[in-house]
């Protein structure tokens, strides 16, 4: 499974998260007005997460494969709806799929494209999620 490979990139993002949170000691309010949300773990994240799917790209994964790990990673961000930081945080790592849409079959496409959809309004979407989605509706055609 393609999510095994990618599942400790997300844990060790989390481990940090609640390493440098008590560490900072910061309360929420500062947090909210000095905005400070541990942003080196953040693009170390992404970073890591983006060298991970660009070595599956490389190796042609299958349509199932792909719809699997996009329906986990979508699965991971929804679970966080109670900790906005981490549900956007993992819902801007979703870009990093659009590469790996030219695998997927039309129907895999179509039923990806119609979760991101409904997972995601029109009003909360992120400019690359709307292009993750237009890059799905693309495949269906």
């Amino acid at each position: 499974m393609i999510q095994q490979s990618i599942s400790p990139i997300y844990d060790e993002y989390l481990e940090q998260l609640q390493k440098s949170s008590r560490e900072n000691r910061l309360s929420a309010l500062t947090r909210l007005l000095t905005g400070r949300h541990d942003e080196e773990h953040l693009m170390a994240f992404d970073a890591r997460l983006k060298d991970r799917l660009s070595v599956l790209a490389s190796q042609n994964p299958d349509s199932r494969d792909v719809r699997e790990l996009s329906e986990w990673m979508l699965g991971k961000a929804e679970a966080c709806a109670d900790s906005p930081y981490i549900k956007y945080s993992f819902t801007a790592v979703l870009r990093h799929l659009i590469p790996l849409t030219s695998f997927l079959i039309p129907a895999d496409a179509a039923f990806l494209a119609a979760r991101f959809e409904k997972a995601f309004p029109r009003r909360e979407r992120f400019p690359a999620l709307r292009d993750l989605i237009a890059s799905l509706n693309e495949k269906c055609r």
